[in-house]
């Protein structure tokens, strides 16, 4: 389910299945070392290509589901997450509920 080719990604949209699956692998190495993974890292944990990452974390950026910094190391990170009955338990704390 992606977007409508011409249409805009902006804050409020839902994520993707893939975009969650982003998510979830960020939500877990940072569980699992304390600090949030590269780019590089989190493609190869993955077993994904840098670009096809790059490109998720740039839509999770216009969502208002990350910060990024883009080109600093470790410079992206999760927005705060919480509980959420209309996101089917997990929503993201940007104002659109």
């Amino acid at each position: 389910m992606g977007a409508t080719p011409g249409t805009r990604i902006g804050i409020g949209d839902p994520a993707t299945e893939k975009q969650l699956d982003v998510i979830e692998a960020i939500i877990e190495y940072k569980v699992e070392f304390t600090y949030y993974p590269s780019l590089r890292e989190l493609a190869a944990r993955m077993n994904k290509s840098v670009g096809t990452i790059q490109q998720q974390l740039i839509s999770l950026r216009r969502k208002g589901m990350i910060d990024w910094n883009k080109g600093e190391p470790r410079a992206f990170k999760l927005k705060t997450v919480k509980r959420c009955s209309h996101c089917n338990g997990l929503g993201f704390d940007v104002g659109q509920h």
